[in-house]
């Protein structure tokens, strides 16, 4: 007999495998001509922090899929980097220096940027140790960083391809504005939540022609009544009949003290407000393109510390945005401008960094133009050269193309890749090049002076999946493995990213970046809430890998994985059951191996037979089923189902059948049924831990290593060298069929055991009512009856029988059986009571189901789901109660026709 632990010592073993998996280079991939290549690049996490259950979920699925190809011949290649985050980055190590006692403000670039460096080369180093920690299958040979030398060369190659083609230019445009990071962004970075807050409604008397202000005006309303200083016009709809017959063509603008043109605009909605809308060119989106068709003035009355500046009255300016809010609606009171207040809920947009409110800005950046790239990337989904799963995503992906703005790439950073362009100190002359020009390539003048800007984070993420592979330059990796295969990503990262590596493999190597894009949702907790540390629901990974193990914490977030729009909810019970399967399988292999000895020698598993006997072949026709089933799963992405068809079998056919089943025949004294049992266990068992190695790669490397110790015959070093599986037998459906049956009368018969009180031991006599082909099925693996329920058919009946007294009944798939009550199995007076307390139970839980289904308000409110489970558990207590109350009929010795 061969030792194994009882337990499974996760952090033993753990540290044990992943040391074998680094020191063999097991991961490292190859290019190979003869073989399908199948790549993918990592999502590159931020090096702000540590790994958390997002980047989990999503490497789980990489990792997956990146070992099932390798195992089914592909040259398969996993890059694995992390992402420089510009702005995530730099507000981390300020805050960490204010701690420190040290003002960031006071330190010259090159200063912050070394204390930028040496944070983030500290996280990047964290970040792939626990990358390693989780198993990940990562070609760490290929590792890559968004600000080492190679990806900074594509980068700057990129850039200035872009602006050689006139699609990136510098100006000055309106833009998304946070003051705390004191920086631009993109719309993309942008989030945008539910507020409530008010609408003030303000009169704007009219002006004659001889700009006489009148009595009368026309009132506006607004959540942000501090812009009005930067009004430049008030826009009404041609076709409101409100002010069709409005003789007026100018107004007096509060406060500021100038006369505005009332102008009309189509963009104006009928049925908001009061049907006038205030224009301000300078701090809104939308009203600075009003401006554009109108040919207004731009005047700007917020600056970049979110203050009040001139031209505003000097009573406001230097005030931050909140108290000139409250002061000029003070003023707008006392000098009998504000109409009436209402409460309102509107949509503000904030920092997705530091979610402070976004302020829209009159700015000079460096833009790309959008349109045409967008639109290249729009036709090729229509396409479907690029397959977007699931195809319900496409929609979202071309609604950001429809609605495309240039993008704002330049941040007001120190931290990320410099803009490369110069310009020259004597004749202004602007070069965009790849390496730093050493003179003015218009007036030969050396003194030049390179932009202090960095760019966009995403302008770098976008070029990843090229990058990585070796491009700007032509390389073989990049021949051999570009366009990858697939990516999988959050939804919540379509526009940042995905959307714009599109564009630029596009732009740049004339192909797709990848042939199918998989979006999933995100992990959530039992809440529904997102998991944040000042929720206090945030769920720190290392402390569940301490608790729980890596493979049970890869267990649960795999089996709960939300494909599209989905979210899951993950709570410490899912651990729980995670770190059960993770038992489970340590246990079920522990036992098989435990039960060989040196009569019972086992060949090679490679070359298994299965035997003539009826369980074995049944268990090797499930195995045949669930590898198509848990392989077609995959195919179609649905990943969680996959994991759940493999769990099923192991839990189910294997180990609550098979396994007990076979127990007798572990003990036979036939040596040779005995060896052909464990043979099919274990050859079942290498099938089931090459499947669930995809997920759970620890325990069952392990478990393997442990099961070669049994062959002579030597094999892989590794799980993930083997090949996948091929179960090549002949079908199997009338064993399935009669297997199906008889499960179907072991488990009635345990239920009823539960139900009954009637121990284990306490040996059941059964009369068996079906068609004939049905009986000589239960007749034929009757021993399966005996090894799992300790039962026994006594009678095969062709029709149903009348008198029911001293039997219990139980309604099978087809048919009937009878437990026969022989003297003492059961104790009628108490099973009566008990049952009748059942049903006392039962009866309080409809009380409440009918309460709640009579309750119009909550049905109509209710999710449709919910109401349906109360319905169904309505229908459920009325049948078992009617159930229970036939026994209890039994019990008492009335006959049932």
């Amino acid at each position: 007999m061969q030792e194994i632990p009882i337990h499974f010592n996760h952090e033993e073993i753990e540290a044990q495998i992943s040391e074998q998996w680094e020191k063999s280079r097991v991961f490292h991939a190859e290019i190979d001509k003869n073989k399908q290549p199948f790549s993918i690049v990592i999502p590159p996490p931020n090096v702000t922090g540590t790994l958390h259950l997002g980047h989990i979920l999503d490497n789980v699925i990489q990792d997956a899929y990146l070992r099932w190809h390798r195992m089914r011949g592909f040259s398969a290649v996993w890059i694995p980097g992390t992402d420089h985050a510009g702005i995530s980055t730099q507000n981390v190590v300020k805050k960490f220096l204010y701690k420190q006692g040290i003002n960031p403000e006071t330190l010259s670039r090159e200063a912050l940027l070394n204390k930028i460096w040496e944070f983030a080369l500290n996280h990047k180093n964290i970040i792939t140790t626990q990358l390693k920690k989780l198993g990940f299958s990562c070609d760490w040979e290929r590792e890559r960083f968004t600000l080492d030398e190679g990806l900074s060369l594509a980068v700057r190659t990129a850039f200035v391809r872009l602006f050689n083609k006139g699609l990136i230019y510098k100006g000055s445009r309106i833009v998304s504005w946070c003051s705390r990071c004191g920086t631009a962004f993109a719309d993309e970075d942008l989030i945008h939540e539910k507020n409530s807050g008010l609408l003030w409604y303000i009169k704007y008397p009219f002006v004659d022609e001889q700009e006489n202000i009148q009595d009368d005006g026309v009132v506006i309303a607004t959540t942000r009544p501090e812009t009005m200083l930067g009004d430049v016009a008030v826009a009404i709809n041609p076709e409101d009949e409100r002010y069709k017959t409005l003789k007026y063509t100018k107004c007096f603008l509060p406060l500021a003290n100038r006369v505005i043109p009332i102008i009309k605009d189509n963009f104006v909605a009928l049925d908001f407000g009061t049907g006038a809308v205030k224009i301000t060119p300078a701090h809104d989106f939308t009203d600075y393109e009003v401006g554009k068709r109108h040919n207004l003035p731009i005047i700007s009355i917020i600056n970049k510390d979110g203050k009040i500046i001139e031209p505003a009255p000097a009573k406001y300016i230097g005030l931050d945005i909140m108290t000139a809010r409250n002061v000029i609606v003070d003023d707008l009171v006392q000098q009998k401008f504000l109409v009436k207040i209402e409460n309102y809920v509107n949509n503000i947009t904030k920092c997705e960094r530091c979610h402070n409110v976004i302020e829209p800005l009159i700015s000079e950046q460096w833009f790309l133009k959008m349109r045409d790239l967008a639109l290249r990337a729009k036709l090729t989904v229509e396409a479907k050269k690029i397959k977007i799963i699931p195809d319900s995503e496409r929609n979202d992906f071309f609604h950001w193309v429809d609605n495309i703005r240039d993008w704002c790439i330049s941040r007001q950073l120190v931290w990320g890749h410099q803009i490369p362009v110069y310009t020259c100190e004597k004749c202004d002359n602007l070069m965009a090049e790849i390496d730093t020009p050493q003179a003015c390539s218009k007036c030969g003048h050396t003194k030049l002076r390179q932009e202090t800007d960095v760019l966009d984070t995403w302008f770098s993420s976008a070029l990843w999946p090229f990058s990585t592979l070796g491009w700007s330059k032509k390389t073989p990796e990049l021949d051999f493995w570009f366009p990858t295969t697939t990516l999988f990503s959050g939804r919540d990262i379509l526009f940042f990213w995905c959307t714009r590596m599109m564009v630029m493999a596009l732009e740049f190597t004339d192909n797709i970046p990848f042939k199918t894009l998989v979006l999933h949702g995100l992990i959530r907790d039992e809440q529904g809430r997102k998991l944040s540390k000042s929720l206090g629901n945030y769920q720190d990974p290392l402390i569940l890998f301490k608790e729980f193990g890596v493979d049970a914490v890869r267990a649960t977030v795999i089996s709960k994985y939300p494909l599209g729009r989905q979210d899951c909810k993950i709570s410490n019970n899912d651990y729980k059951e995670g770190r059960a399967l993770v038992t489970k399988l340590w246990n079920s292999c522990r036992f098989i191996l435990t039960n060989l000895t040196a009569e019972t020698k086992l060949v090679d598993f490679d070359k298994f037979k299965s035997s003539d006997n009826a369980i074995d072949k049944w268990i090797i026709a499930k195995l045949k089923q669930c590898v198509i089933n848990h392989d077609n799963y995959l195919q179609a992405y649905n990943i969680s189902q996959a994991f759940v068809e493999l769990s099923a079998f192991f839990r189910g056919d294997f180990c609550d059948w098979f396994i007990e089943i076979i127990k007798p025949r572990l003990h036979s004294k036939n040596l040779v049924d005995k060896q052909q049992a464990l043979m099919t266990a274990v050859y079942v068992m290498v099938q089931i831990l090459k499947m669930f190695s995809l997920y759970i790669p620890y325990v069952t490397e392990k478990l393997w290593q442990l099961l070669q110790q049994t062959m002579d015959v030597k094999h892989e070093q590794f799980l993930l060298n083997t090949n996948w599986i091929e179960v090549d037998v002949p079908s199997a459906n009338d064993i399935c069929s009669a297997m199906l049956l008889n499960m179907n009368l072991v488990t009635k018969v345990r239920e009823m055991r539960h139900l009954f009180g009637i121990e284990y031991k306490t040996k059941l006599n059964i009369s068996i009512y079906s068609a004939r082909d049905n009986l000589k099925k239960y007749q034929e693996l009757e021993f399966v009856l005996n090894n799992t329920a300790n039962a026994f058919i006594t009678e095969s009946l062709t029709s149903p029988k009348k008198q029911l007294a001293g039997y219990i009944p139980i309604a099978l798939d087809v048919g009937f059986a009878y437990i026969k009550l022989d003297e003492g199995i059961v104790d009628i007076i108490e099973i009566s009571k008990m049952l009748t307390k059942k049903i006392a139970d039962n009866e309080k839980a409809l009380l409440t189901c009918n309460k709640t289904l009579s309750n119009e308000n909550y049905l109509q409110k209710a999710p449709a789901n919910i109401v349906q489970e109360v319905k169904e558990k309505q229908k459920n207590l009325l049948a078992n109660n009617a159930t229970l109350r036939s026994y209890i009929s039994i019990m008492e010795g009335n006959i049932i026709g």
